[in-house]
């Protein structure tokens, strides 16, 4: 079958399927689903199942974990594949209880507006139908085709790493296709940042203020002059910019020296050479001579999030599946975003990865006015069908 045919039978599916996936993207956004509520999470799992359910001889796992919710597994597996294919999303968003029936659902010509409609619903929805499009035409490549939707991306994966590690270490994945949403320019990301969690602790001797102020030694004051240190260290050109958010004094009110002070903050990184460097950084500030004399600091790097590096792995992926796209009539252009996300776990686990396969984000993410170009959907579809059905053909 040449590729006109393919491209006629995907957009042909996507035309037939858009407005249920619509009707499911309604569902979707009338449910309170933010990380860790296990009750929402639950009910959108549900439909997500329901929707899996409809692809011939898929086998679907329900993973439970307490506080967090349910990890979706599910494989459509051929008698003797030669690889495997991972398709993902996340089920949960940033927002409360509350917010979706302060928000509800909207449409207004070629746009809805709805909580987590974006990031990633729609993604979901579309990758799903595109399998069920090639399935029905016979047109699905010899791999076994891994669906991983996690409950608790928007906090950094802690059980969905879990599952990762468990299906993914060891197994020969062919590629990995990440459905978040798609961003202007109609891209494909194969290039995120991560980031690194840093934390300053200060101790000092506290002090009566008003009898014995120059006893003391003010922790808090030590911890400012470490900050603007941490600062210092600035690299816009590297993209190395570090920010302090949340800062903790002493327990003592205003008429006691502070003897403890306590700082978090973060830095975006590009690549592990970055990470490297951060480390290094916070010896470094650990190891000065402190501004106050007789105190003392630690500085420690409390957590890494992977960053997702442009691999030529993933350029190689990226550039098959950009010649994909300008076949079905769409210009897709190699992007990198500052955010973190799961593909950057697919990718350092060595997984030829793009991301950004999911609806078209037209505006707000993350926010109340979070919203979706509506055409997208058949559009995506139809073009992720097409990459199944053409990236593997033999």
């Amino acid at each position: 079958m040449d590729k006109q045919q393919i491209i006629r039978i995907a957009e042909a599916g996507a035309a037939a399927c858009w407005q249920h996936q619509l009707q499911v993207l309604k569902e979707f956004c009338a449910i309170d689903c933010g990380s860790k509520d296990v009750e929402g999470n639950k009910k959108v799992v549900d439909i997500v199942c329901r929707e899996l359910a409809q692809i011939e001889n898929i086998t679907i796992e329900r993973r439970f974990f307490p506080g967090f919710g349910e990890n979706i597994v599910a494989r459509l597996t051929p008698p003797a594949p030669d690889g495997i294919l991972l398709i993902s999303a996340h089920t949960d968003t940033v927002f409360q209880r509350g917010d979706t029936a302060a928000h509800p659902y909207r449409e207004e010509g070629d746009t809805a507006w709805g909580l987590g409609i974006c990031d990633c619903k729609a993604g979901i929805l579309v990758s799903i139908e595109a399998v069920k499009i090639m399935q029905k035409a016979g047109l699905l490549p010899n791999k076994e085709i891994l669906f991983i939707f996690n409950c608790d991306e928007e906090i950094g994966s802690p059980t969905g790493r879990q599952v990762f590690d468990q299906e993914l270490d060891g197994k020969k994945v062919d590629a990995a296709f990440v459905f978040e949403s798609a961003r202007e320019g109609n891209g494909i990301l194969n290039q995120r940042k991560g980031s690194c969690a840093i934390e300053i602790e200060c101790f000092g001797q506290s002090a009566h203020t008003g009898i014995s102020y120059e006893s003391g030694r003010s922790a808090v004051l030590e911890l400012c002059h470490k900050i603007i240190r941490l600062y210092e260290h600035n690299d816009n050109e590297r993209g190395l910019q570090f920010n302090t958010g949340k800062l903790f004094g002493s327990e003592y009110g205003n008429n006691v020296v502070p003897d403890h002070a306590r700082a978090t903050s973060s830095v975006r990184v590009s690549n592990q050479a970055d990470v490297q460097r951060v480390y290094e950084i916070c010896k470094e500030l650990e190891k000065e001579d402190p501004y106050i004399e007789g105190t003392r600091s630690t500085v420690r790097v409390t957590k890494v999030g992977t960053p997702m590096e442009r691999t030529p792995q993933n350029h190689q992926l990226y550039l098959q599946m950009a010649a994909i796209g300008r076949d079905y009539g769409m210009e897709m252009p190699e992007q990198s975003t500052g955010g973190s996300g799961d593909a950057a776990v697919f990718s350092a686990k060595g997984i030829p990865t793009a991301d950004a396969l999911g609806g078209y984000l037209n505006s707000g993410i993350h926010s109340f006015d979070e919203n979706l170009k509506i055409s997208s959907l058949a559009q995506r579809t139809g073009y992720f069908a097409c990459v199944l059905a053409m990236l593997f053909a033999e």
